[in-house]
C-alpha cells in the first residue's frame, strides 16, 4: 500500500500533520523554534524525528527525508500581522528563507506554507518563483471556518508549489457552517484541573503572561510589577467585547487582539505572539482565560493530543510556550483536507474534479494583485477567482 511520505520544516507541533496520521508516513519535522521543543512533538507523532536543523539528522534520517512526497510547514507570520505595525522587511524572519532553502535541498512532489497576505509583500510571488525554480507556485486564500473551523475569521495565505512534471490542481471545498464555542467546549468540566487533558485553570495568585499593573491601574510606579489573575478580575476594563489597557502616556486605549469570548458565537481568533505569547481570549463571566484543552479544541484538536508539560503549573516558564503551541498553530480542519487530496493524488492518481471547487472568501486585493503580475508563469490562477 502506497503512503504519501511528508516532511514538516518549522511546522512547530506538527499541526498540519495531525489529520495526516495513520493515513501518511511523517518522516519528521525540523523547526528550529525552541518553544516547539517541549516534547510535544515526539509524544503525538511516535517514530518520528524532531530537530532544530539539517545538521541535526543522521544519514539515515536525510536519506529519508530526501524521499518525501511533500514538505509542510507554517513559517513565522507575526511580522506580517495586520497588529503589527512597525512595519517589516525581508530579514526580519528566519523561517521563510530557512523553509525555502530545504524545499530546494529536498525538492519533493509538493510543498505547502503557511503565510499571511502580507508576506507577498516581502518575498512576492515573483520571488517565489525564482527562488524556487522546477515547481509551479499557486497562492491559495483559505477560509479555515468554510473546512469546519469555528474561528471565523482565520484566512490565511498557503503557498502552494507542484513540481513541474505533475499536473495536481488543488481544488477547495469551503461551505459554510454554525459552529459555536460551546458546541466544542460544552462538555469539558468547568474549575476542574485534569493535567492529563491540558484542561489547567490559572489560580488567583497566579501571575497574568505579559501584563504588569501599570497596564490596568495607570499608575507608571506600578510598571514594573506584575499583575495577577486576581487584580485583573478586579480591575479589567472593557469597551464591548474589547480589552483596554492604559498606554505609556496614561491614555486609556483598546488593547488590539485582546477580548472575552462568548460562547454562543463563533470563536475569536487564538494569538500566539504578543507580549511573549500571552493569552488573548478570556471568558465573559468569569474572565479566566482558556485553557490549553480549550483553546486546542478551538483549533480542532482532537482530544488525544496531548500538549507537554502536562502541567505546566508545576514548570511555570512553559505555559508560555503551550500558549505560543496552540496559538501559532494551524487549525486542523482544511490541512487535513488538503493534505488527503494531495495523497490521493500521489498515492493513487485521484484527481478532484475542478467544476466542484466551491469558495467562500472574496478576493484578497494583495494575493490578486500579484497574481496579476505574475500571470505569465503562475497556472490555474482562474481556480481561485
Amino acid at each position: 500500500l502506497n503512503k504519501m511520505k511528508i516532511l514538516g520544516v518549522v511546522d512547530g507541533i506538527g499541526s498540519m500533520m495531525v489529520g495526516a496520521r495513520g493515513k501518511h508516513e511523517i518522516l519528521g519535522n525540523i523547526e528550529w523554534r525552541p518553544y516547539y521543543h517541549t516534547g510535544t512533538f515526539e509524544a503525538n507523532f511516535p517514530g518520528s524525528f524532531m530537530v532544530k536543523s539539517w545538521d541535526d539528522l543522521s544519514e539515515e534520517q536525510q536519506n529519508q527525508c530526501m524521499e518525501a512526497d511533500l514538505i509542510i510547514g507554517h513559517p513565522e507570520c507575526g511580522n506580517f500581522s495586520i497588529l503589527n505595525t512597525k512595519g517589516f522587511k525581508q530579514t526580519d524572519s528566519l523561517d521563510l528563507p530557512f523553509y525555502i532553502d530545504m524545499v530546494n535541498r529536498v525538492k519533493p512532489k509538493l510543498f505547502l506554507a503557511d503565510n499571511l497576505p502580507k508576506s507577498l509583500m516581502t518575498l512576492s510571488l515573483a520571488d517565489w518563483h525564482k527562488m524556487v525554480p522546477g515547481y509551479k507556485i499557486e497562492p491559495l486564500w483559505v477560509s479555515n471556518w468554510g473546512y469546519g473551523n469555528t474561528q471565523k475569521h482565520r484566512n490565511r495565505l498557503f503557498m502552494m508549489g507542484v513540481r513541474e512534471d505533475l499536473d495536481f490542481q488543488f481544488v477547495p471545498d469551503e461551505r459554510e457552517h454554525d459552529t459555536l464555542v460551546e458546541d466544542l467546549i460544552f462538555d469539558l468540566p468547568r474549575h476542574k484541573d485534569i493535567p492529563e487533558l491540558n484542561h489547567i485553570f490559572k489560580k488567583d495568585d497566579d501571575f497574568m503572561t505579559g501584563f504588569s499593573s501599570y497596564y490596568f491601574l495607570g499608575n507608571p510606579e506600578e510598571n514594573k510589577r506584575k499583575m495577577t489573575y486576581k487584580e485583573f478580575k478586579e480591575n479589567i476594563i472593557l469597551e464591548g467585547k474589547a480589552i483596554c489597557v492604559y498606554n505609556s502616556k496614561g491614555e486609556l486605549k483598546r488593547r488590539p487582539g485582546f477580548l472575552v469570548r462568548e460562547m454562543d458565537k463563533p470563536a475569536l481568533t487564538l494569538s500566539g505572539g504578543g507580549f511573549a505569547g500571552a493569552d488573548n481570549i478570556y471568558d465573559a463571566s468569569t474572565f479566566q482565560p482558556l485553557t490549553i484543552r480549550e483553546r486546542a479544541r478551538i483549533q480542532g484538536f482532537p482530544d488525544d493530543f496531548i500538549f507537554y508539560p502536562l502541567d505546566y503549573n508545576k514548570v511555570p516558564q512553559m505555559y508560555n510556550c503551550l500558549i505560543k503551541q496552540t496559538g501559532k498553530c494551524m487549525p486542523i480542519e482544511f490541512c487535513t483536507y488538503i493534505v488527503n487530496q494531495m495523497g490521493e493524488f500521489i498515492d493513487n492518481g485521484i484527481q478532484k474534479d475542478p467544476k466542484k471547487a466551491r469558495t467562500i472568501l472574496k478576493p484578497n486585493p494583495i494575493i490578486e494583485e500579484q497574481k496579476e503580475l505574475c500571470a505569465d508563469f503562475l497556472f490555474h490562477s482562474e481556480t481561485q477567482d
